[in-house]
């Protein structure tokens, strides 16, 4: 949340330094053409798509929770959860490492030589195929229960046997050769020591750390949350938890991507840099605050009354007033400069 309040100062200083104040009459920008990402580049979009695979596979798994968590289930699909949990981890710190940017405090900018940034990575990628082995095996033994189930066995059967897989085959056609001596998307300025997002505006380490800091907050709320799943929490509350908070790492996952120049579609590929911020800045402001919000409803829930209500709507005034405002500030309803229909609204 840190990140949308300090992109919107960057934002508008974009606005009045480079487009000026006829931005929304601006005639339209010619659009590049799409051009492939360069090998690194490519390298850390299939990191990203693994983990959104990865996702996939958990959401069947929350989806057989919610069917069919009973006593003799939950010991074992909780350890399912707790296998996707640190694999998740190791997937945030090895994405981090890749793009040179950090995940801990209190050093938010480490100053790491290329070599030291390239073994942290892979250490923490080798961890990340080991994982979802460890994955697959959770949930071969959660298929070894509750068999006559049908709803039960197809769901853990998507994840293990169609998911997990892809994850695996995205993240296994990385070159591990790949230097990645400089992984940031634009060119240091001559005579300044901060890479910046578009011109002079924006940290773009900065906001890729505390981006990653978001990750290991929810990482934190994950791991609480398996705990309250095995002392008996309600299943499907869990499952509903999960599909939030799981889409919402999704969103992020994104935006980390866009920052660094990595794209998902033809469209995004097409965009300028400030197109692209945009867009980014609309997913954190707008995607990822709405599942935030879903989040800290269900999970409001375990609560008694009145504390349910009042956890529920301190996050609902948070994405309303922060969140949301700061994008309807800020969005291009008639300009011509991102063409996306994404952006204009």
């Amino acid at each position: 949340m840190i990140v949308t309040r300090w992109i919107d100062m960057w934002i508008i200083l974009v606005l009045l330094a480079v487009l000026g104040p006829g931005v929304a009459a601006a005639q339209p920008a010619a659009q590049p053409a799409p051009e492939a990402l360069d090998p690194e580049r490519a390298d850390i979009k299939r990191l990203i798509e693994s983990s959104q695979a990865l996702r996939t596979a958990e959401r069947h798994l929350a989806d057989a929770i919610k069917c069919c968590s009973t006593p003799a289930t939950r010991p074992a699909l909780a350890t399912a959860l707790s296998r996707f949990h640190t694999t998740q981890v190791d997937h945030w710190r090895a994405l981090a490492f890749l793009l040179h940017t950090g995940t801990e405090n209190p050093a938010p900018r480490p100053e790491l030589p290329p070599k030291e940034w390239h073994s942290r990575a892979w250490f923490h990628i080798d961890r990340y195929k080991n994982g979802m082995k460890e994955i697959q095996n959770a949930l071969t033994a959660a298929q070894g229960i509750k068999v006559e189930n049908a709803a039960y066995q197809e769901n853990l059967r998507r994840a293990r046997d169609i998911w997990i897989p892809n994850a695996q085959a995205h993240v296994n056609k990385m070159d591990r050769s790949l230097p990645y001596l400089d992984p940031s998307p634009v060119a240091l300025r001559p005579g300044k020591t901060v890479t910046t997002i578009i011109g002079p505006h924006g940290d773009y380490r900065r906001t890729q750390w505390l981006i990653n800091r978001g990750k290991n907050y929810a990482m934190d709320a994950y791991g609480a949350l398996i705990i309250g799943y095995r002392e008996g929490a309600d299943a499907a509350r869990v499952r509903d938890a999960w599909t939030q908070s799981s889409t919402m790492l999704d969103v992020l996952d994104h935006t980390s991507g866009l920052f660094a120049d990595v794209t998902f579609s033809a469209e995004e590929a097409s965009e300028d840099r400030f197109c692209r911020a945009l867009r980014a800045q609309k997913l954190l402001s707008v995607e990822a605050a709405q599942r935030y919000r879903a989040w800290g409803d269900v999970v409001a829930g375990f609560l008694p009354e009145p504390y349910k209500e009042l956890v529920a709507k301190i996050v609902d005034s948070w994405m309303h007033s922060v969140d949301l405002g700061g994008w309807a500030s800020l969005v291009f309803p008639q300009s011509d400069r991102c063409t996306s229909a994404f952006l204009k609204d």
